[in-house]
């Protein structure tokens, strides 16, 4: 008999990284960059660990905005990287068009800021367009990857 305590564990992961928000929260200010890396983080937990899309699109969502309230393009490859990040949400969502719409937007920004077509980043988000438009939610290796 094994002891299961993943739910237990993904609590705890969770309120810590809420934890966290909440003091850069204070110590930053609402819409600093280091509050939408925390957003991320917690985003990607529950699309990816507690399959909670609607939470993961709340936290991504969040932190997109404050992505995009932030001046010059010193944060493009972090507002592209949380698109691809929205697009695997929105595709797990079964939102094709708000998921198509997401990547193509962070292909845009990766090659404004000059991403290479060979980096993970930028392949990730071109993966997703690829997925959409085959109609399938596995890449090449046949890894679900919603």
């Amino acid at each position: 008999m094994t002891d299961n305590n993943d739910g237990a564990c993904s609590s705890d992961i969770i309120a810590q990284h809420e934890q966290e928000l909440e003091c850069r929260r204070r110590r930053f200010g609402e819409s600093h960059p280091a509050v939408a890396e925390t957003l991320n983080i917690l985003g990607l937990f529950y699309h990816h660990v507690t399959r909670d899309q609607l939470k993961s699109l709340h936290y991504h969502e969040e932190a997109l905005d404050i992505l995009r309230a932030q001046p010059g393009s010193f944060y493009s490859a972090d507002k592209a990287v949380t698109l691809t990040d929205l697009g695997n949400v929105y595709r797990a969502m079964n939102n094709g068009e708000k998921a198509l719409t997401s990547y193509e937007e962070a292909l845009v920004l990766f090659h404004e800021i000059q991403v290479p077509e060979q980096h993970p980043a930028f392949l990730s988000a071109y993966r997703g367009v690829e997925m959409l438009r085959r109609g399938t939610s596995e890449d090449a290796n046949g890894f679900d990857v919603a």
